[in-house]
């Protein structure tokens, strides 16, 4: 609390950050939200093999405030409907229930061990990045996984929302409710003729979310 006192200025990851600290009683004039970025990978990316259903993807932690618990109740209904759609989990188990029962639903794997620069990759076999957090300050996974052509799916509780509001196109924001995110997934799966023109707008956000912009924005 001393720091934020005596602090001149403070940066922020996001808009949503900046707001919890307003919350807080920090005078709205010292904040500055500067959202943070990605590298972009020079090198050809695996290309998308023909698939019948829609693959969906999260990276990070798997925690109740990450939507895990969403995310799973979704997929097990999936399942039991029949809906096209698989998830891959990628990140390490921080809920141990989470894990158990992402490990019984047919449609739901987990790769709890990839190394970074192996993630971008697995991502870019995916169709649709997922971020249904509760709460999260920016999410560096979106701008990540869009510099792979991967558009992403986050509640209105993630940072990184930011990018899908300055992008239209890139991204879908939807309130932070089950019934909400699945509504969008569904409409996803139904409407597949989607997802190719998301991929490319993907891609173009990712060109304004480079760590040189991060960086001429911080000087800004």
């Amino acid at each position: 609390q001393r720091e934020i006192d005596l602090a001149d200025a403070i940066l922020t990851c996001s808009d949503l950050a900046a707001e919890s600290y307003i919350c807080a009683g920090v005078p709205a004039a010292k904040l500055t939200a500067v959202p943070l970025g990605t590298d972009l990978h020079a090198s050809e990316l695996p290309a998308k093999a023909a698939s019948a259903v829609v693959r969906f993807v999260f990276v990070g932690a798997l925690r109740a405030v990450k939507g895990i618990d969403f995310l799973l109740d979704i997929f097990e209904q999936f399942q039991h409907d029949a809906v096209p759609a698989q998830l891959t989990l990628i990140g390490g188990v921080a809920e141990s229930d989470l894990a158990t029962k992402a490990r019984h639903l047919t449609n739901v794997t987990l790769k709890p061990h990839i190394a970074h620069p192996a993630v971008f990759e697995e991502m870019a076999r995916h169709d649709v990045l997922l971020l249904p957090s509760r709460f999260d300050s920016f999410g560096m996974v979106v701008p990540e996984a869009m510099s792979v052509g991967v558009p992403a799916l986050v509640t209105d509780r993630v940072g990184a929302k930011c990018i899908i509001e300055q992008h239209p196109g890139a991204g879908w924001i939807v309130p932070c409710e089950r019934e909400a995110i699945r509504q969008k997934m569904l409409d996803l799966i139904d409407r597949r003729d989607q997802l190719q023109a998301a991929s490319a707008a993907a891609r173009h956000a990712a060109q304004d979310y480079q760590w040189s912009r991060y960086r001429q924005r911080v000087v800004a």
